[in-house]
């Protein structure tokens, strides 16, 4: 998590974005913004931004 705060610093200073594709718990309770994608079935999903 240490090296993902500080690549989230790095980035901020020449103003990119990081984004993190993961399934993991500790991420999803400690990252503050987050897109999640919903199956629907037939093809299709929904996304919900989580701030």
């Amino acid at each position: 998590m240490s090296t993902l705060e500080k690549l989230q610093q790095i980035a901020g200073q020449s103003s990119r974005r990081v984004g993190i594709i993961s399934h993991r718990l500790e991420l999803d309770e400690r990252i503050p913004v987050q897109i999640k994608l919903k199956k629907q079935g037939e093809g299709r999903s929904s996304v919900d931004i989580v701030l």
